[in-house]
């Protein structure tokens, strides 16, 4: 499906609710600043916003429109 088709839309952010989250252990260090709400208040838009910009980057993606809605991070 065309990531214009994509968006995340509310609270479903349009995911699935079926699938299985993707989760990873990193490091203690980026741990911290993961946890750290004085510095990353929404964890999960910031990771996901992440992931989909290196995954654009790298060219395993097309970037569409596919962005979170009120995500004002520029990453």
């Amino acid at each position: 499906m065309p990531l214009k088709d994509f968006e995340f839309k509310g609270i479903g952010l349009g995911t699935k609710h079926d699938t299985a989250p993707v989760s990873v252990k990193v490091p203690p260090e980026i741990a911290a600043i993961l946890q750290d709400k004085t510095k990353i208040p929404d964890r999960s838009s910031f990771i996901r916003a992440a992931i989909i910009e290196k995954l654009v980057r790298d060219g395993l993606l097309d970037g569409g429109t596919l962005v979170p809605q009120n995500d004002t991070s520029e990453a």
